[in-house]
């Protein structure tokens, strides 16, 4: 799904905004309710970002953010929501079952990596960490699903990057 109110997207990549991102997860998980299907978070880091824009200067950082959002974009269903955050990416994949959004992130994680992005300075070869979890009572919330996902992340990162952890 794209984003088309500018004031819900942003303004580097053209996906939707972390508040617009939340927004639809929680009415993702409002329309699920208790006995409907999950609804699953990915929370998604360019590995090495930081040292990236380091070396090559913040043009081709942009890129990167720009090529990664691209190919996230193009390798997401329809239903399912690309947002940016301060730390990453995020998506909001609503009906998948863990078996699925595993299977969704690794797809997404192989797309990253068989695609590199073309940047001022040549192609640059990138990897990500994906962390994501599923809905289990609704009580918890989207902010509770979304911080799941991030400490998965997180996980990832320490682990090495380049890989996609479940939120325990």
């Amino acid at each position: 799904m794209r984003v088309r109110d500018s004031n819900n997207r942003d303004p580097l990549t053209g996906v939707a905004t972390e508040a617009a991102l939340c927004r639809f997860a929680a009415a993702a998980l409002e329309a699920a309710g208790i006995e409907g299907p999950p609804v699953c978070f990915l929370q998604i880091d360019v590995d090495g970002l930081p040292s990236i824009h380091e070396e090559f200067g913040a043009a081709v950082c942009d890129a990167v953010l720009l090529g990664v959002a691209d190919c996230l974009h193009e390798g997401i269903r329809a239903p399912d929501l690309l947002g940016r955050s301060a730390d990453g990416f995020g998506i909001c994949l609503p009906e998948l079952t863990a078996a699925q959004a595993r299977a969704a992130a690794q797809r997404l994680r192989h797309r990253i990596l068989g695609n590199p992005v073309a940047t001022a300075r040549g192609a640059l070869q990138v990897t990500c960490s994906i962390g994501f979890a599923v809905s289990g009572d609704p009580a918890f919330g989207v902010e509770f699903l979304i911080g799941r996902a991030r400490q998965a992340r997180h996980e990832a990162q320490c682990e090495g990057g380049d890989r996609v952890i479940a939120a325990a």
